[in-house]
Formats: structure tokens, sequence, C-alpha cells
């Protein structure tokens, strides 16, 4: 159980945001995948998910590790800007975990435009609830699990946690891809340091499928690849999070000479753009790339590994 201790502050300061991270969407949605658990209504998204990951130069492990650290990487996936570079206290294994993400986002969430409208869309009625019928009963609405007590918020999530907002309120953040929920966050503010807490719950409802919310677009993954070149689209897939060339080389198995080339190109082309970091040089997607990425359905072909693999053809 976890228990949200409100003050009176705090219960004047729940607020509804349709704002969650597609990095964290995309581990909700990674969960099911590597649990083989998908909710009802979601056979076609889990069966076109597993395909999809076969072709990230991942390993099993990788992909474990990063939702693992989903805590960690919430200060960072959540803040206005986006992942940023990594903080000179940030560990190595927490910005991993966030690049890591960055690729299982553009692969498992291809339509972001569309999961957008449906964190609003859920947002909206549990506001609507609210502002109708009051906070409790909108938060008790979401299910069984949330409970309304003197002293605040109970959440039986499986775990047992005392969380204090320290008067900065509550978020309640409506997640497509939460497979069970909801669940209680909490996380130091990268700029203020200050804590925000937030309840992640399910923005579908009990009837709402998945399959039919999410259709798989009706154009071919490999078509960034024939446009682009294989490797060419799988170094602008791995791009969604900053990324150094020697990171990016190793992840896609190829020489720092060879991914130089390319993020030449697609910086040219206002792709990507370059920043320098200490002796390093780190690539970011810009907007146009993300919305190549986005339309095109996956971030590139990549190069597929063996266990991942075996997976997609049992899928």
């Amino acid at each position: 159980m976890t228990r949200v201790h409100l003050t009176t502050r705090d219960a004047a300061r729940v607020r509804v945001r349709p704002e969650l991270s597609m990095l964290i969407e995309a581990a909700h949605a990674l969960e099911s995948a590597l649990s083989g658990a998908a909710r009802p209504g979601a056979s076609g998204w889990a069966r076109r998910t597993r395909l999809r990951l076969s072709t990230l130069p991942l390993v099993r492990a990788e992909l474990v590790e990063a939702h693992g650290l989903l805590p960690d990487v919430l200060s960072l996936a959540q803040s206005p800007e986006g992942p940023r570079a990594p903080e000179p206290h940030t560990p190595d294994r927490v910005w991993r975990a966030v690049r890591t993400l960055g690729r299982v986002a553009q692969v498992l969430v291809p339509g972001q435009a569309r999961v957008r409208a449906l964190q609003v869309l859920a947002a909206d009625r549990i506001g609507a609830l609210a502002a109708g019928e009051g906070t409790a009963v909108a938060v008790e609405s979401l299910g069984d699990a949330c409970r309304w007590t003197d002293t605040g918020l109970e959440v039986a999530d499986g775990r047992d946690l005392d969380l204090d907002p320290r008067g900065h309120g509550l978020d309640l953040l409506p997640s497509v891809f939460l497979g069970s929920g909801p669940r209680v966050e909490q996380w130091a503010d990268p700029e203020s340091g200050l804590p925000r807490t937030a309840l992640l719950f399910p923005a579908l409802g009990p009837r709402e499928s998945l399959d039919s919310l999410l259709p798989e677009p009706n154009r071919s993954p490999e078509a960034l690849g024939r446009l682009l070149g294989r490797t060419r689209s799988a170094v602008l897939g791995g791009l969604v999070s900053p990324v150094s060339t020697g990171e990016l080389a190793e992840a896609l198995h190829v020489s720092p000479t060879s991914v130089s080339e390319h993020t030449a190109v697609l910086r040219e082309t206002g792709l990507i753009t370059t920043t320098r970091d200490g002796n390093r040089v780190r690539h970011l997607a810009t907007d146009l790339g993300r919305a190549l990425l986005d339309h095109c359905g996956t971030g590139g072909a990549g190069h597929r590994t063996r266990s991942w693999a075996r997976l997609a053809e049992t899928a």
C-alpha cells in the first residue's frame, strides 16, 4: 500500500495533466511486452509490439534494466524540456536507461499524436468528474485500488511506501499503456529539487480496446529504410534522445566514421541537431526528424538480436 499524506494545501493542488512523457509510456508498453501479459483488446498491438522489438539492436537484459530504472528516469523524462544531457551526478545506468527507452518509444509508440490525444481525452473525463463531484470522487473512480482517507490517499499498488508531497500537491497523469494501476510515483524536479508526486492511471476504460484505438498504420515499417537507407534510418531512429557518436556506433554495430557520415547528412537536411558535451558531441532528432519517424511507424529497421528475433517468430 502506498500512502500519500496530503495536507489541505496539497488537496487543493490536485491537478489533472495529460503530459506523461512518451518515454514513460514506452516503459509501460515495455512492461506488457516483457511479461507477455497484454490487456484485453490488445492482442494485435501485442503481436506488433513483439515484432517491432525484434528490430531493436538491444538485448533483453538492456530492456529489463531500463524498465527497472523507471523511478530514477522520471525526473529526466518528465522535465518540461524532455530528456536533456546528463548532469555530472546522473549515474551512467540511468542515462543508459533513458537512451534505451528513447529507442523503445519510437518503436512501441509510433502514433504519438494519437497517444497524446488519448491522454487528453482521459484527463478531460477525470477533470470534468472532479469539477462536478469533487476530487475524492474523481480519484476513487479510477478503481478499487484508490481510497481517500482522513490523512490523504491510499493506493493498493503492491508496495509499502509513505510519500509526502510537502505542500506541492498531486498530479493525475493518464497513461495509455499502463496495464495495471493506478500507481504513485514521486521524483525530484530537476530544476528546483522539490518533490513532484503523481498518480499514474490507465487512460483507457475497461471496455476500450487498444487495438481499435491504436490501429496499425497502413504503411510498411521498412518505408523509412527504403527512403534513407537501412543504416541511416537506424541512426535517425536512435536519436530520439541525445546520443554521442561513439554510443550510437556501439549500439548499431557500425564504425564511428560511418555514424559521423550519416549524422552529417541528417544534420544538413534538418532531421537532427548536434551539440558539444565536453569532449563529445551529442546528436538529437529535430521535430522534423521525429515527425518522419512517427509517420513511418518505427525508428528504423535496425539489427535483429537473436533473442528478440526468436520472440518475434513465435509471436
